[in-house]
């Protein structure tokens, strides 16, 4: 093989490579939007469910759904927040999963954590986390319950609260 034959075959190779690269990018970013329209999904289907779970269940007074606020350059959004307001003041945060994964319960722990300081008009209340999820790892689930956070998982055509004997839900301080 010839220098140049050689400097043509790199060439060629380039920009196969340079076609595959931009073919890998289009399907990362196709994948990534059919995650988001799955994940609004999941969140449409389950909300029915969160909102029974919290007034008829939990007790609650009002339910807001995905809730937003700006603070300090910083920003917080969480799929739902039931409240019970009156002499015993409790704040539910929700977030809605498709697939459960670490990451979710590490999230909702770190909302639990900094949730007064988005909603300083629930500040005092004890703040809970609720996990929903359409599929949770065996260990994980076991995980989440352990840190006292609820999960309701799907059951038919709803999500129901898995409370397990024994299962002590953790009031974090407001």
């Amino acid at each position: 093989m010839t220098d140049e034959e050689l400097k043509e075959l790199v060439a060629d190779l380039a920009r196969s490579q340079k076609k595959t690269d931009e073919v890998i990018q289009r399907v990362t970013k196709q994948l990534g939007e059919l995650g988001n329209r799955f994940g609004g999904f999941t969140e449409g289907m389950a909300l029915p469910s969160v909102r029974e779970i919290l007034y008829e269940q939990l007790g609650v007074d009002a339910v807001v759904t995905d809730a937003r606020a700006r603070r300090n350059g910083r920003s917080f959004q969480v799929d739902a927040i039931g409240s019970v307001n009156g002499e015993v003041g409790k704040v539910y945060l929700v977030e809605i999963k498709s697939r459960l994964r670490e990451e979710g319960l590490q999230q909702i722990l770190q909302h639990l954590r900094t949730f007064g300081e988005f909603f300083p008009e629930h500040r005092g209340k004890t703040r809970y986390g609720i996990l929903v999820a359409v599929d949770v790892p065996e260990a994980l689930e076991k995980r989440i319950l352990e840190q006292g956070i609820y999960l309701a998982k799907i059951h038919g055509d709803l999500f129901e609260l898995v409370q397990p004997e024994g299962f002590v839900p953790r009031g974090f301080p407001g």
